[in-house]
């Protein structure tokens, strides 16, 4: 599979999509996307390269295709070493903390089963996860622990390892527990068709249901994502979307990240604030973007002129985009 990555990546960068239908793709037996792809590929090929761009506004880092591996290792065998192995339950409930990526990664290598959250389902929400996928981990942040701790009492069921993504808190494992591991792991032997993410749907028509997507499924039907945005290498790729939704996954994570490019994130505390956000865009020389309509009726309001974008393709998704707003985003942005 390293090899047809490679090829894709190639041809997406070219635009040559006759030659990309013209592929023979067969769906192998086994496959790990991080070791396959973000480790064969970009930790081997270009180590130092940026993967990860994270900004609260205030604070700026840059983690490195090594960096990123090296800690996903660690918070991988931190799981082991208390006890989880293949195909235990990993649930996420966090904003946009670097542990997202790090625990997307140490997932996959390792081969859990993944659970994302979105941090506005409240204590309920994650009673009833509970009670249909009980987690044996749960990653969270500082504003969503207490949910789960709450969670616990009322299910009557304890998660095995807690770990909260900032600071301290009773009961709970910290990053500093993790810095102590070794930054060399080794794959699980997962299976393409082996479960990976986990997701419950939003439960507009009725309660939510779980909907599965494997170590295959994601990491290469998001090759597709990629195409669609347009991805190159040097990219800096900035989605804007939660941890817990699907779409994080996709443009996130899988698109940028089997490209090679700059995956840019801007944790922002509060509301969103799109004269903020078109400030990180121009200040990041962002290439690439993606965001829901919403999103840019609101950016579409402030004076965009003010602004020096350096962007080369520019798309949305989630819902239907009004003609107009495409055409005041592309006179004024793009």
């Amino acid at each position: 599979m390293e090899a047809l990555f490679r090829e894709i990546r190639r041809l997406i960068a070219a635009k040559d999509f006759e030659a990309l239908a013209r592929l023979d793709i067969k769906a192998p037996a086994r496959f790990n996307w991080v070791q396959e792809v973000f480790e064969q590929i970009h930790v081997n090929d270009t180590p130092d390269a940026t993967a990860l761009l994270w900004t609260d506004g205030r604070q700026t880092h840059r983690y490195s295709f090594r960096d990123i591996s090296e800690r996903s290792n660690q918070l991988l065998n931190f799981l082991r070493n208390k006890g989880v192995g293949q195909h235990d339950v990993l649930l996420t409930q966090m904003g946009l903390q670097q542990s997202n990526w790090l625990a997307i990664l140490a997932a996959i290598k390792g081969g859990l089963r993944m659970v994302p959250a979105a941090t506005i389902l409240g204590v309920q929400d994650i009673v009833y996860r509970f009670g249909k996928l009980m987690p044996r981990i749960v990653i969270a942040d500082a504003g969503n622990a207490p949910k789960i701790d709450e969670a616990e009492a009322l299910s009557g069921r304890q998660v095995a390892v807690k770990l909260i993504a900032e600071g301290t808190r009773p009961g709970w494992y910290s990053l500093d527990d993790v810095a102590a591991e070794s930054m060399v792991a080794t794959a699980a032997p997962t299976l393409a068709d082996d479960p990976l993410f986990l997701f419950f749907t939003s439960g507009t028509t009725g309660m939510p249901k779980v909907v599965t997507h494997t170590h295959l499924s994601y990491p290469f039907g998001h090759l597709t994502t990629a195409a669609w945005i347009g991805l190159r290498q040097e990219d800096i790729h900035y989605n804007i979307s939660q941890p817990g939704w699907a779409k994080f996954a996709w443009s996130s994570v899988f698109a940028p990240w089997s490209i090679g490019a700059t995956i840019f994130a801007y944790h922002q505390e509060g509301r969103f604030n799109a004269k903020d956000t078109l400030a990180m865009i121009e200040a990041h020389g962002i290439t690439t973007f993606c965001a829901p309509p919403t999103v840019l009726r609101m950016l579409i309001l402030e004076d965009l002129k003010g602004y020096r974008f350096r962007f080369r393709e520019c798309v949305a998704a989630g819902e239907p985009l009004n003609p107009e707003v495409i055409e005041i985003w592309k006179a004024r942005a793009c």
